[in-house]
């Protein structure tokens, strides 16, 4: 198997290696640190069974970068690999053409299965994982201007409580 992998962070491209081992043993992984090197490297090796790609590296637009990439190689399947957790940019990269969008924080199993359903010819997108929760969490309380999660629950507890109070009294 040959994967390209563009991502600016040179430990992510590290860890990728292991990953991309582990799934297929002996695979050839390509790296590239900036989106210009990553079209260059897809351009000259049409024969990749896979491209793992970052939306934040240097030279690259999000998703016109994305649809470069797709228009490059379109018979290659592009999984996006980000930090960003964000419903939309999800769905801006499946509108973009990407087969698959896997968070950087998914555990190990998760990236493997997410990649082996690519591979075999399917689309592969996160669910509300338990760290995807926490970060919505962790909106919500800054949104409300709390400082913790218990402080939500009380007042959404209060509030549930004061909604109960008032039907209450309207019958």
């Amino acid at each position: 198997m040959k994967v390209l992998y563009a991502d600016d962070h040179w430990i992510t491209r590290s860890a990728a290696k292991h990953l991309i081992d582990r799934l297929e043993p002996g695979s050839e992984l390509l790296e590239a640190a900036d989106f210009r090197q990553a079209l260059e490297i897809a351009s000259g090796n049409p024969d990749l069974d896979l491209i793992l790609l970052d939306l934040l590296m240097p030279g690259m637009k999000r998703f016109q970068g994305l649809r470069a990439m797709r228009e490059c190689l379109p018979q290659v399947p592009v999984v996006v690999m980000s930090a960003i957790e964000d419903r939309d940019e999800i769905l801006r990269c499946i509108e973009a053409g990407a087969m698959g969008y896997i968070p950087k924080s998914a555990q190990a199993d998760e990236i493997e299965s997410a990649l082996q359903t690519v591979l075999s010819g399917g689309v592969a997108f996160p669910r509300l994982s338990e760290h995807t929760v926490r970060v919505h969490v962790s909106a919500i309380v800054k949104r409300l201007n709390l400082d913790s999660r218990t402080q939500a629950a009380i007042s959404a507890a209060a509030q549930v409580r004061a909604m109960e109070e008032a039907e209450a009294a309207n019958f």
